[in-house]
């Protein structure tokens, strides 16, 4: 069955050092605004820089062939010229998905990810979460964390610096 959305729930308390039960009801909506602009903008920032949000690592370029015993063979996820001008691995097909990329508040902090149904499609075979989209040709480019995971350490640093910020602020 087809995914509807592509998200992760972040959950306030995940940032060292906030205790969210603690915060005023104003600062956790500030928080909660700030974390989710904060995350849509990192999202963003490392797919253009070909590497995952979750990880960190980088994503290597799409290619039509790949080299085996010195000879040319396609490649196990090959690109179509027709359909990509750059092969960077970036997501920027046509930019609908990433464009459609955002934050909503929620009881326990921020839902981010891609909520609109078609980019959603997209986003699952990149991030692969469902089963449907194993089977895909695209390699994965996980931008949005499972549930269970998290984001790259790098990401949970500035979170805690931005919290520390709305806390004392």
């Amino acid at each position: 069955m087809p995914v509807s959305k592509v998200t992760y729930n972040f959950d306030l308390d995940e940032i060292k050092g906030v205790d969210k039960s603690k915060l005023s009801h104003f600062k956790k909506i500030e928080l909660q605004s700030r974390v989710a602009s904060f995350l849509v903008d990192a999202i963003l920032r490392d797919t253009a820089n070909m590497r995952s949000a979750v990880d960190g690592r980088r994503w290597k370029d799409l290619k039509r062939y790949d080299i085996v015993d010195g000879k040319k063979v396609p490649a196990r996820y090959p690109i179509e010229k027709s359909k990509v001008a750059v092969a960077k691995a970036n997501l920027e097909l046509t930019g609908a998905m990433l464009d459609s990329l955002n934050g909503r508040l929620t009881e326990e902090g921020v839902e981010v990810g891609i909520f609109d149904y078609d980019e959603a499609q997209k986003a699952d075979n990149h991030c692969k979460f469902s089963a449907e989209s194993e089977t895909t040709a695209l390699p994965k480019r996980q931008f949005i964390p499972k549930e269970g995971e998290g984001f790259r350490a790098g990401i949970m640093k500035e979170l805690e610096k931005i919290a520390k910020e709305v806390i004392d602020g």
